[in-house]
């Protein structure tokens, strides 16, 4: 199972790399064009971090047994970036590029 400081990273590295796409002149348009369609619809590292502190609420919340469960049930999605215990690369360079 996923936990969510490592779906936070891949969410963040992906969008990286993404970004490293759209910059690289070397790749054909048609591929850069694409990771700057997909890049318009990511989630950046702000939207993780509302996402996290609003779950971080939601489960601090007194609420009758049944809505809890059915609010909380699946566990948080992401991890706040900011809050997590190793630094996320803000920009890495994998040979790939």
């Amino acid at each position: 199972m996923t936990m969510p400081d490592e779906r936070t990273r891949a969410v963040l590295e992906t969008r990286d790399f993404l970004l490293r796409l759209t910059q690289n002149t070397t790749l054909p348009d048609e591929i850069r064009r694409i990771a700057k369609a997909l890049l318009r619809h990511y989630p950046e590292r702000r939207h993780l971090s509302s996402v996290a502190k609003v779950y971080a609420k939601l489960s601090s919340v007194a609420l009758d047994d049944q809505s809890s469960a059915l609010l909380l049930m699946s566990g948080p999605v992401f991890e706040d970036p900011d809050r997590m215990d190793q630094p996320i690369p803000v920009n890495p360079r994998p040979e790939i590029l």
